[in-house]
């Protein structure tokens, strides 16, 4: 069993922060944009609630994610655990701009092309259910990231 060195724990802090940072402006920004492109008002104070817990939705699995590698970390872990944790994070970076994207591009055409009828009540079914099924698939990429992506150890 190998720990992790500093560069990758010096890494991982790293991307902790930017999990915070990319919740925030995932879901700040993107509504920010949608109302630029459909000359809308941004308003900030009306929308506060909904914003934070659609950031917190995003922001759970990578929440767990760092409570998996603390406990990991603590116990005697993989010696490629570097790699199970990038592909981890990677997974559900991507599952994420890929469905937080949608759901900005569905609102967008929903003004743009004036369609008619409620909210899509399935896509708010999903994003309620978002943290579990990012955290499902960064489950698998860690174990995919474990078993299939090797370091070279000199």
């Amino acid at each position: 069993m190998k720990n992790m060195d500093s560069k990758e724990l010096k890494i991982m802090k790293k991307l902790e922060i930017l999990a915070i940072i990319y919740a925030v402006a995932t879901i700040w920004m993107g509504d920010y944009i949608v109302s630029i492109l459909t000359n809308r008002s941004y308003d900030f104070i009306e929308q506060f609630s909904p914003r934070m817990i659609q950031t917190v939705l995003i922001y759970v699995p990578f929440g767990a994610l760092l409570i998996c590698r603390k406990i990991i970390t603590k116990t005697n872990y993989p010696k490629n655990i570097f790699n199970g944790l990038m592909s981890a994070y990677v997974g559900g970076g991507i599952a994420s701009i890929l469905l937080w994207g949608y759901y900005f591009y569905d609102g967008y055409t929903y003004i743009v092309y004036e369609k008619s009828g409620g909210a899509n009540i399935g896509l708010g079914i999903i994003l309620i259910a978002s943290p579990i099924l990012i955290s499902s698939l960064m489950c698998g990429c860690y174990f995919i990231g474990l078993k299939y992506i090797h370091k070279d150890e000199n």
